[in-house]
């Protein structure tokens, strides 16, 4: 949840993204703000049968692609330490070969 104004200051959600558009949001959010987790639900959601989990695999490549941008966008946006160097690096390649892999089959 956040204030409506937040949106004229950060932008709408991106476009360009289709299946990952509140992360990409919140990184771009995190990157000017500090973020709060607050320790109670303040909303319920209902999932209905078009939110399953196999409808989600059948996407999953448009998924890892756009994960794979957002963690681009991160490494360039943010300046990491070592080891977050190192998690970037490895989940980069990871889901490189993952992509390579879907691509071959």
């Amino acid at each position: 949840m956040f204030r409506k104004n937040l949106i004229t200051r950060i932008g709408l959600y991106p476009e360009n993204i289709k299946y990952m558009q509140d992360y990409a949001f919140f990184l771009r959010v995190y990157k000017k703000y500090k973020i709060e987790i607050l320790p109670k639900n303040l909303t319920n959601c209902r999932i209905h049968h078009d939110q399953s989990e196999t409808k989600r695999v059948s996407k999953s490549l448009l998924i890892e692609k756009e994960l794979l941008q957002l963690l681009v966008w991160v490494k360039n946006n943010f300046k990491l330490s070592g080891i977050e160097n190192l998690f970037y690096l490895f989940n980069y390649i990871k889901l490189k070969i993952k992509i390579l892999k879907k691509k071959l089959i």
